[in-house]
């Protein structure tokens, strides 16, 4: 009897229960998915499959109250049979039925929802596609002077390394929380030439640029056209800045307008019209909370002079506005950027010295890099390598040599990865110990290729690495295969069926010698594609006066004014072979540069005529007696002085030929006196 009756009580409970539950369900759902953001027909149908629901559920507790009440004084037994039997496992089932059919039309309202959220999402997306359009639009029609391949991510660079994962971890996290959080506006990163400065500033303009806040970047290097001097740098860095902070465009504009000549004037009133004052324009709370701007390798700029006037302008972005924008900086340790840094006040800078980290994480980062890439050649050479080659020992060794110099390491694997030569051979000409300089060390072995048995073959190897890399490391913009072929010929006609087999005739004999130069060259397969110094140290090996003093290495050492003084004559003579009166014979005088069609300049004015015509003044005041040269200068000045402006000018550069003319006059004053 007991049991039946806790039976009963147990059915009546669980019915209680489900209902209750289902009510609490139902008065959610009634709160959350029904109101007037939906469309009427989906509100009506929500509404009717609620109400079906409910009265369902009254149903079921009218029939629970009904056996109730009508099995009062029955046997126990029957009315637990009573209600747990039918017709409320039939009501039961019903509302089921009822909340499914209502759980369809709410999985139809959420469908419905998420495309509209995702609809909006795009809409919101495409007026910020609009916006960004409107705003490069308005940047690119500043029109201001921007140096080509500068900015991290350019074409030119995107064969450049970054620091491999695992590397340089502890340097890289301080980098990046002085990003955010110091409030020092300055960092300089300064190390040796060869200890990964590069590397690294690549590596943190990166992760700024995935955290949302890098600003501008411009990467110096020497012997790369704009990328040179400070020309162009600070028109670079707005055009950049402009697209980040694009409430600065107006102020950038209006000062175009007002002095469409600011881009070519002194640094200072660079700064201060294009930069500061479009700046000062940008209310506080208007623009991205931090902004950081990456300049590597400042040393190699030219003037230096310039340098220090960089660095006295730059602080005046912090001090003036309120806006945090902060400058990562890496260069070598010289003199003009030292003495910049000594009238900065240092707590308004953070200044980390490469060299001076701990030597275990520098060596441990060496050696993984070596791991890496030493496996990857034993990958590509399985065949001829042992698994684990070169062995542990080894790489412990090289990194030990090379520290801190990832600049060794990095010479050491692109030497021994040669596809034309056996890795390990090529490994062993790197001695584990060495007396010498880091910088030998590392090229010296490179250089030793040339010094083969037979006297005569060594003079005709030195003879040629003197006349083709001793020029291509001077250049002041990098020339392609056929151009530097072009520069360093010495026919007079460039028309002449004997013209054209000589230079193909000399680009092979380049190929050839160049072959063995991969390791310290960037030498692409196309030939219209230009060749370029994997890295300034290997100039300043070549140049150096201590490479001219060894007498191993000394046949190596490039004399840079004679050498110089060497391609200003070769510009002389290709300008001799291709300027003309109507260079681009074009119909009338009267033609505006914009009208002269692109293809017609590359046509008349091939890269080595380009490069001939810009630098030949450049070279001419490096060389080893410039105001001696002038006698071979003036009878091409007589006869294709303005054969040259008409150049200029069609190149867009006639700037630039104002710049030369005052060079020359320079020399003739120096002459004369």
């Amino acid at each position: 009897m007991a049991k039946n009756h806790t039976d009963r009580k147990g059915a009546l409970f669980d019915s209680s229960g489900y209902l209750a539950d289902l009510l609490t369900r139902c008065a959610f759902i009634e709160k959350q998915f029904y109101g007037d953001r939906d469309p009427v027909i989906l509100n009506i149908e929500k509404e009717r499959s609620i109400v079906r629901v409910y009265v369902a559920i009254l149903r079921y507790s009218a029939e629970v109250r009904r056996v109730q009440q009508s099995n009062k004084g029955k046997d126990i037994a029957e009315s637990v049979t009573a209600i747990t039997s039918q017709p409320l496992t039939q009501l039961k089932t019903s509302i089921k039925e009822e909340e499914a059919h209502l759980y369809h039309w709410l999985v139809l309202d959420q469908h419905l929802h998420r495309r509209k959220e995702a609809e909006a999402t795009l809409n919101r997306l495409d007026k910020l596609t609009v916006d960004i359009q409107e705003v490069r639009d308005a940047v690119d029609m500043l029109n201001l002077p921007f140096a080509k391949g500068a900015f991290f991510g350019s074409f030119e660079d995107q064969h450049e390394d970054e620091c491999l994962p695992g590397t340089r971890t502890e340097l890289l996290q301080q980098v990046q929380g002085w990003g955010r959080f110091s409030d020092k506006h300055l960092f300089w990163l300064n190390g040796m030439a060869g200890t990964g400065k590069s590397t690294i500033a690549r590596t943190v303009a990166r992760a700024f640029e995935e955290d949302g806040i890098l600003g501008a970047s411009f990467f110096f290097k020497r012997g790369e056209g704009d990328r040179g001097s400070t020309a162009k740098f600070f028109s670079t860095i707005v055009k950049q800045l402009a697209v980040h902070i694009p409430q600065m465009v107006p102020g950038v504009r209006k000062a175009l307008g007002e002095d469409p000549a600011i881009p070519g004037k002194s640094l200072r009133e660079q700064f201060n019209k294009l930069m500061l004052q479009p700046l000062l324009a940008v209310k506080h709370g208007e623009a991205i909370d931090t902004t950081v701007i990456v300049i590597d390798a400042l040393d190699e700029c030219e003037p230096q002079e310039d340098v220090e006037i960089i660095l006295s302008l730059l602080p005046g972005v912090e001090t003036a506005t309120n806006l945090a924008i902060r400058f990562f900086l890496t260069s070598r340790p010289e003199i003009p950027i030292r003495f910049g840094f000594d009238q900065i006040d240092r707590s308004k800078y953070q200044n980390t010295i490469l060299q001076n980290l701990d030597e275990d994480v520098i060596k441990h980062d060496i050696a993984l890099y070596l791991r890496e890439e030493f496996s990857k050649i034993q990958q590509k050479r399985r065949h001829a390598l042992s698994p684990g080659w070169p062995g542990e020992e080894r790489i412990e060794a090289l990194a030990m040599m090379a520290c801190p110099l990832f600049i060794f390491a990095a010479t050491v694997c692109r030497f021994v990865a040669d596809r034309h030569f056996d890795p390990d051979e090529r490994l062993q000409k790197f001695p584990i110990s060495s007396t010498g300089s880091k910088m030998d060390s590392t090229y010296r072995p490179v250089l030793n290729q040339l010094l083969v048995q037979d006297a005569t073959d060594r003079n005709e190897l030195i003879e040629e690495f003197q006349r083709i890399i001793g020029v291509i490391i001077l250049l002041a913009n990098p020339l392609s295969l056929s151009s530097l072929a072009e520069l360093l010929l010495d026919t007079p006609e460039h028309n002449s069926s004997t013209h054209l087999e000589r230079r193909m005739h000399l680009e092979r004999q380049i190929s050839a010698h160049l072959d063995s130069f991969h390791s310290v060259l960037s030498i692409p397969s196309d030939p219209e594609l230009p060749i370029r110094t994997l890295h300034l140290s290997f100039h300043d090996y070549l140049v150096d006066d201590r490479t001219r003093s060894e007498k191993a290495t000394s046949q190596f050492w490039v004399d840079k004014r004679e050498k110089h003084e060497f391609i200003a004559c070769q510009c002389l003579a290709v300008m001799d072979r291709y300027l003309r009166k109507n260079m681009c014979d074009l119909p009338t005088y009267g033609t505006s540069r914009t009208e002269i069609d692109l293809n017609s300049i590359a046509r008349f004015l091939p890269p080595a005529l380009q490069y001939a015509c810009r630098y030949w003044v450049y070279h001419l005041t490096q060389s080893l007696a410039p105001a001696t040269s002038l006698d071979q200068v003036l009878p091409f000045l007589k006869e294709h002085f303005l054969h040259w402006l008409e150049s200029m000018s069609i190149l867009g550069i006639i700037s630039e030929a104002i710049i030369a003319v005052n060079s020359l006059l320079q020399l003739t004053k120096v002459s004369i006196n």
